[in-house]
């Protein structure tokens, strides 16, 4: 088993014990969650489980066939599709600045500033965090 499959596997794994435990800790502990908090916890579990058992039969597919793992493998190595994945996440990053960015500013308009500032803050935090791994990066290259 090469060590591209046992990664996959192991993040495969941690998926599914997450929404294992975000949908068992409210019946755990049901005094301490609120309704909207015990239907967000059950909608996040269920979205995690999901993903962990599609990214195991995927791993289970590599292991049973030497074909399929080495597809796996080719796929994780090709430059191409981790520049296309470098590419979608730089997007879907811009993105969500964008929406976030305007989602304050509407929020200001319409006098709910404590949302606005928190949105704020939300940006410029995940601006510094981009700077910070930007210059890390770069260092590395």
């Amino acid at each position: 088993m090469n060590k591209i499959v046992k990664r996959k596997l192991i993040g495969a794994i941690l998926c599914f014990v997450i929404g294992i435990a975000f949908f068992t800790y409210p019946i755990i502990a049901p005094q301490s969650i609120t309704e909207n908090l015990h239907s967000y916890m059950n909608g996040f579990a269920s979205g995690m489980i999901g993903v962990g058992i599609v990214a195991l039969f995927i791993v289970i597919r590599a292991f049973k066939s030497p074909t399929k793992a080495k597809e796996l493998e080719n796929e994780a190595q090709d430059e191409r599709l981790i520049r296309i994945a470098n590419d979608a996440m730089a997007i879907t990053l811009r993105i969500t600045y964008s929406i976030e960015a305007l989602a304050s500013i509407i929020c200001a308009f319409i006098n709910k500033m404590e949302i606005s500032i928190y949105l704020g803050m939300l940006i410029c935090f995940q601006l510094v965090l981009y700077l910070i791994v930007y210059f890390i990066v770069k260092r590395k290259n």
